[in-house]
């Protein structure tokens, strides 16, 4: 069974599962991908607000489909050509002393707009940690206002942080969130306010609805609470980012950061950067670029700290050499 025009046990299951872990008074919609759950987090919010600009993050990343590419601001060579809903950029400020921190206020001053949408931690723009002040900030004005504020956590969220979700590093909360990846299936969730009502608005699905994706999404729910591994994520993030942290300021490596096992380590190129790729792979440890100069690792949430042990041995050999 798949699709939504029905509804089967797998599906209230997952629905009931996932309400455990988003903020109260939200409703979730499944969807069969991530940037399907942020387009259908934009469109929700455009139901409510009209069709007017967005304000997205300078090296966002929200998806490759049309209506979230518009928002994407990464690499070129994703957008070459393609057509691009009105936005408007603000930069996305890791440091609280950041004097562009405020920015947002600008242009909610002199624009009517739809929503803002950014990722707490972004990946694809290089696994940088956003400033407590900037997300708060981007919450106050938001509602200061009443703009919807748009969380993108497809590659953040279930865990990875060492919460469910980075934005509860920040004690705040959106009006809509995005999730997928490790969820199994893509959600975009929403607080009720924002709840079109009428059926068939947003997207209907067919992987959305699958009965085997709403079981393994409703288990590694269940798994991660059962095995503590929310804890274990923390705690081994902990050990890896002390471990990596050594490397800063030998051979290219300028920084180290992340939050949880969802951590970053930026070299002073990009030919660099590759190279240590190719030959952490050759010695069996999976990285992959982020950025322009960064590389992201990602362990998964069962991590052992014996294999955490074994992977900065040989990090710390790989990426000190010449």
């Amino acid at each position: 069974m798949a699709g939504q025009d029905f509804y089967c046990k797998e599906h209230a299951d997952l629905a009931e599962k996932i309400s455990s872990i988003i903020p109260t008074s939200f409703k979730t919609l499944f969807i069969n991908s991530g940037a399907e759950a942020v387009e259908n987090a934009i469109k929700i919010a455009y139901r409510k607000m009209g069709p007017l600009p967005g304000i997205s993050c300078v090296g966002a990343f929200h998806g490759r489909t049309l209506g979230a590419l518009s928002f994407t601001y990464s690499k070129s060579v994703h957008k070459h050509n393609f057509p691009e809903f009105p936005v408007k950029r603000i930069k996305f400020c890791a440091r609280d002393d950041d004097h562009e921190i405020d920015s947002v206020e600008d242009l909610l001053k002199e624009n009517k707009v739809a929503f803002i949408i950014t990722e707490v931690i972004q990946g694809e723009g290089g696994y940088i940690v956003a400033s407590k002040k900037f997300i708060k900030n981007l919450r106050k004005r938001a509602t200061q206002y009443g703009v919807p504020l748009i969380l993108d956590e497809v590659q953040s969220g279930v865990g990875h942080t060492g919460k469910w979700w980075a934005f509860e590093h920040y004690d705040v909360k959106p009006d809509i969130m995005s999730a997928a990846k490790a969820l199994q299936v893509g959600a975009a969730a929403f607080n009720k306010k924002f709840d079109p009502g009428e059926k068939s608005v947003l997207s209907s699905t067919w992987g959305g609805g699958s009965r085997i994706d709403m079981a393994v999404g409703a288990r590694i729910i269940d798994v991660i609470k059962r095995d503590r591994l929310l804890q274990n994520a923390t705690k081994m993030g902990n050990i890896l980012k002390r471990g990596l942290k050594d490397l800063v300021g030998k051979k290219g490596v300028i920084d180290v950061r992340g939050l949880g096992l969802m951590i970053g380590i930026e070299f002073d190129t990009k030919m660099r950067r590759d190279k240590k790729i190719v030959e952490l792979f050759k010695n069996g440890l999976l990285t992959l670029g982020a950025g322009q100069k960064s590389l992201r690792i990602i362990p998964p949430l069962i991590i052992t700290r014996e294999q955490i042990e074994h992977g900065l041995s040989a990090m710390n050999k790989i990426l000190i050499k010449n």
